[in-house]
């Protein structure tokens, strides 16, 4: 008789290493915060995102989500070290904040497909969000000159990305995973909200500290809850046996 195969095999991810080293690199790169190293700043910056990354590739052999996954982390990580090169007093900063703000809006596009992936319950919860997105433009708009436009289209992309996370379908069984997602998505608007009022409205006391952590608690959280979330609803391949 046909029997089901899945080749993702989220119950052993992230692994205690793969944390471990995670949570190290984070910590390597606050050293550098804290000490003012731009060079170090610099060459630590991506590494979470791509140990995250390497983790996930070799963890979902198989799976819809898998491509979609790879590719946010990996356009995370370009994000960042875009962006790492706007800290640096001679980087000239809008070319630069264009090219991290364009990879982190694809990043977020490709979150959305694989929560379409995953399937989407509406939930009409997910409308609490809108107010968050209005504030934050209102609040904006009048520093926002000619990136008026990029920034409205990047608000408006994580936003989806958060309400469609509040909306991936789950069940009793993997509520947790579910939850574990939307905290997630939710921190990674958080941070990323906080990039912009420190860039645009005015400098927020602690920024690099609330910016890092907040977005990196968001990247352990949601790669780990799309790998449970796509273990529980993705099965890969079916065999016949017998």
């Amino acid at each position: 008789m046909p029997t089901v195969t899945n080749n993702t095999t989220g119950n052993v991810f992230p692994g205690t290493t793969t944390t471990l080293t995670y949570w190290l690199a984070v910590g390597l790169f606050l050293l550098g915060v804290q000490f003012d190293w731009p060079e170090w700043r610099l060459a630590t910056k991506a590494l979470p995102v791509l140990i995250m990354g390497i983790a996930v590739w070799q963890t979902m052999a198989a799976s819809r989500i898998r491509l979609p996954l790879l590719a946010a982390l990996l356009l995370c990580a370009a994000g960042d070290l875009l962006l790492e090169i706007l800290w640096l007093a001679a980087a000239p900063p809008l070319p630069w904040f264009a090219m991290g703000l364009s990879a982190f809006l694809l990043a977020h596009l490709a979150l959305l497909l694989a929560f379409i992936f995953l399937g989407v319950q509406w939930r009409l919860w997910a409308v609490v969000l809108l107010p968050w997105t209005f504030g934050l433009l209102l609040l904006l708009w009048p520093q926002l000159g000619p990136m008026r436009g990029p920034v409205t289209v990047y608000v408006s992309a994580i936003t989806a990305m958060m309400m469609l996370a509040i909306s991936v379908r789950n069940t009793e069984t993997d509520r947790y995973y579910w939850w574990l997602l939307v905290v997630g998505a939710v921190i990674f608007g958080i941070s990323d909200s906080v990039i912009a009022i420190n860039r645009f409205l005015a400098p927020v006391p602690g920024a690099r500290y609330w910016i890092s952590i907040t977005y990196w608690i968001a990247m352990f959280c949601i790669p780990i809850a799309l790998v449970k979330l796509s273990a529980q609803h993705l099965p890969i391949s079916r065999k016949a046996s017998g």
